[in-house]
């Protein structure tokens, strides 16, 4: 039991920082971004908590926790990887009112969802390969 309740916790809070990252990125032109990656977070939370509590074994529970987590990861990724559009610098341009600090503010954006996808992708890879080795059947 202590095992499921371990990997419930931890599993958990790598669930609920991924769901305020996901929902918050989707959503954070809105003001209410912020209450609504909040409240995804406790909600991914307690999926997973659920989830790991009511596996069979241990080694089940950490499985279910690796596959949300994976997923999560995954679609952190996709996310990222569609943030900035083409017609980015032309706004910021106009928001700031110099071409220069706008081109230069969109490059490190876009640098920075690039780099996020590309962990995205490889952590979603990790949790994704754990969660098989610990839901198959030896």
């Amino acid at each position: 039991m202590f095992a499921k309740v371990l990997a419930g916790t931890l599993m958990g809070i790598v669930a609920a920082v991924l769901c305020h990252v996901v929902v918050g990125g989707a959503v954070a032109g809105d003001e209410s971004g912020g209450k609504t990656g909040l409240w995804m977070a406790l909600a991914g939370f307690l999926v997973v908590f659920v989830l790991a509590v009511t596996a069979t074994r241990g080694r089940d529970a950490w499985g279910r926790g690796l596959l949300i987590t994976g997923l999560l990861s995954l679609l952190m990724a996709i996310i990222f990887s569609g943030i900035f559009e083409a017609d980015e610098v032309g706004r910021q341009a106009a928001e700031a009112g110099r071409v220069g600090a706008a081109v230069v503010t969109v490059l490190a954006g876009t640098l920075f969802a690039r780099v996020f996808a590309v962990l995205g992708l490889f952590v979603g890879l990790v949790f994704l390969i754990g969660s098989y080795l610990a839901l198959r059947k030896v």
